[in-house]
């Protein structure tokens, strides 16, 4: 493995922000120039690629630019915005929204349809909205198909996640938005996902249930799980049916 040089420079201006990269923190750049005033600039290295854009220590190089300070840095040369989210998902420090910002800004097409989806979606967490829109359009119901959202996670964090059926998915986000008049929670991630699973039950029929939440306004509470909810679903689905309908399993 090649042996890395630290240097260090008064010529800030050689520096770039990295396009697809997460917006600086001003407030967290005000503290580190805070820092430089007091104790002087520390030998800790920015880390930034062949054409001096910068992977790793953005905050730093701002405060840096703001107290006139030189910058100790190291050039890692073919290193991109892949390399930024694996050093911030090592430390865990990255959000949710920072990884679809970024990966929106790169152009990646998936990402823009979902920034855009969620734009449409404002009451969806961003995880909420990954899992409606990796939807499985098949009828069969097992755990294999609802895990697959839990994958989706991580294929979302490394930039290889891909939408599905996008018009299932805004028919979802609208179904789970009607169940607001009766439930304050109808946009938490545990709600969402139970609604998920009921969508892909052939027993389930959202304008049956809807009609049962008219007449039980009050029914739905919040659950500590997707198996509490299932079963205060079929609760409230079942009211005054003669015939009872299964949708638990």
């Amino acid at each position: 493995m090649k042996q890395l040089k630290v240097s260090v420079t008064e010529d800030l201006g050689i520096f770039k922000l990295l396009k697809g990269n997460r917006p600086p923190n001003p407030h967290h750049v005000k503290r580190l120039a805070s820092s430089i005033e007091k104790f002087g600039m520390l030998a800790n290295p920015i880390l930034v690629n062949e054409d001096y854009e910068i992977i790793d220590g953005q905050h730093r190089y701002l405060a840096a630019k703001e107290t006139g300070s030189p910058v100790y840095y190291i050039i890692a040369e073919g290193y991109a915005l892949e390399q930024v989210h694996a050093l911030n998902m090592n430390q865990k420090n990255w959000t949710a929204i920072e990884f679809l910002n970024g990966y929106a800004d790169m152009g990646i097409e998936d990402y823009v349809i979902l920034k855009k989806f969620l734009k449409r979606h404002s009451w969806l967490r961003v995880n909420d909205a990954v899992a409606i829109c990796s939807n499985v359009t098949s009828s069969h119901i097992n755990e294999a198909n609802y895990t697959n959202n839990i994958n989706s996670t991580r294929l979302f964090k490394e930039g290889t996640w891909k939408t599905r059926d996008m018009d299932l998915a805004e028919i979802n986000a609208n179904k789970i938005k009607s169940i607001e008049p009766y439930f304050d929670a109808y946009n938490t991630s545990a709600f969402i996902q139970t609604m998920l699973w009921m969508f892909k039950n052939p027993n389930y029929n959202h304008d049956t249930f809807i009609q049962k939440l008219k007449l039980q306004p009050y029914a739905l509470v919040r659950c500590a799980g997707r198996s509490q909810y299932k079963m205060i679903i079929e609760e409230i689905y079942n009211y005054r049916n003669r015939n009872k309908v299964n949708l638990r399993f």
